[in-house]
């Protein structure tokens, strides 16, 4: 992650970008898989690790600058979906393009939990946050969405459908963890999760919607053997 000093920055020339443009403040965005954290530091510590086999929950107060994200989110909340789209593809690039491998709260529907995304999946939900992800790490920001449901999962949304459409779309799956790649739970679980991290000592640290957090965003650390399997993204 950079200083925080260098991830506030682009976020406050995007926010003024925004504020100026004449945008107001009306949700217009409608709310399908699995909390917003609402206070930041000025110095990111770096995030916790546990041994092998032991989840551990992430305080990401004190691990993510967030403030910045709370303002765009704001500004983002426009008069029309076009407005929105610019405003989530001009913000969101700026921030994240500039510090690849952020670990935070970054999905832009954080706080709603009904109706669907424009990737068509649930707002709020393990499926969509990890889709968002997933188009991110590509620099898809906003329609046309590179990695949408059509592409990602076309024959069923669900987080227990994700391992079967991997398959019949021929992507790797692996017991061996990548940045970046899926971490799907099980058919009985159903839930899905981003990888942030691989550490040295067996542990991967996730991202994930709906799990500690009804609707919400968390992080914890687990052990890499207790996920079923790792879905590698797509075209690696």
């Amino acid at each position: 992650m950079t200083a925080a000093s260098s991830v506030k920055r682009p976020f406050m020339v995007a926010a003024t970008l925004l504020i100026a443009g004449g945008l107001s403040v009306v949700s217009v965005l409608p709310g399908a898989g699995m909390a917003p954290i609402a206070s930041a530091v000025d110095a990111p510590a770096p995030v916790a690790e546990a041994p092998a086999g032991e989840a551990q929950a992430i305080d990401l107060d004190e691990a993510v600058p967030l403030a910045a994200v709370a303002s765009v989110r704001d500004a983002f909340d426009a008069q029309s979906v076009q407005q929105q789209r610019e405003a989530l593809a001009s913000a969101f690039r700026t921030q994240f393009i500039a510090t690849p491998g952020y670990i935070g709260d970054d999905y832009p529907w954080s706080g709603n939990a009904w109706g669907q995304s424009t990737l068509n999946y649930t707002m709020g939900q393990c499926t969509d946050f990890v889709a968002w992800r997933l188009n991110r790490d590509v620099g898809s920001y906003g329609e046309p969405w590179a990695l949408p449901w059509s592409a990602l999962t076309p024959n069923g949304g669900n987080a227990r459908d994700w391992y079967d459409a991997w398959l019949g779309n021929g992507w790797l799956t692996s017991s061996e963890p990548v940045v970046g790649a899926v971490a799907w739970f099980g058919y009985g679980a159903n839930h899905v999760a981003y990888v942030s991290r691989v550490n040295g000592d067996g542990t991967v640290l996730l991202e994930e919607y709906n799990w500690d957090v009804k609707s919400g965003y968390g992080a914890r650390t687990v052990a890499a053997g207790s996920i079923a399997a790792y879905l590698y993204p797509p075209g690696s």
